[in-house]
């Protein structure tokens, strides 16, 4: 428990060392359009206002805003199921949960300054195992199963064409 934050501790000696700053790292993320902090539900509603604003809801940005903003708050809805409701799973597996929210919602503090914000949440979302645990409780059901099944089949053929058209998909 002990490495992590020690590991932390030696990379800032690094960077206040060589860069005479301790958090130069996050100085660093300036290049790749990132500023720092902002409250999630801020960032939502700028996704929510990128969406909105497009010129049409099929347009690839729109398109791909939608698809990182409801990974995440599907994850995260996700995360809340677990730890209340009928496919809740236990006191015990609580630390997963605190993961997974700390994973998805690092993207949705730290935006990137583009037209797309939260890019690659589903990435993001794959570090998740909490959400497959409900999801796998939730799958005891057959018309769910069935239901996502299909969904998820769907929504992975419309990727692999994204993808072999030579397009971004994650």
């Amino acid at each position: 428990m002990v490495l992590v934050p020690a590991g932390l501790a030696a990379y800032m000696l690094f960077c206040y060392l060589t860069f005479g700053n301790a958090l130069h790292f996050l100085e660093s993320q300036k290049a790749w359009f990132r500023s720092g902090f902002t409250a999630p539900w801020l960032v939502i509603g700028d996704v929510v206002d990128l969406i909105s604003g497009s010129e049409s809801i099929y347009h690839p940005d729109a398109l791909r805003n939608l698809a990182n903003l409801t990974t995440a708050l599907a994850v995260l809805a996700l995360v809340v199921l677990s730890l209340v409701g009928p496919w809740k799973l236990g006191g015990d597996h609580a630390y997963l949960a605190i993961f997974a929210a700390i994973i998805i919602l690092m993207p949705l503090s730290n935006p990137i300054h583009t037209h797309y914000p939260i890019s690659s949440t589903w990435r993001y979302a794959l570090e998740c195992t909490v959400a497959f645990m409900v999801l796998a409780r939730m799958g005891r059901n057959p018309h769910f199963d069935r239901v996502y099944t299909t969904v998820a089949l769907a929504l992975q053929g419309a990727m692999v064409i994204v993808f072999v058209q030579n397009n971004f998909v994650a």
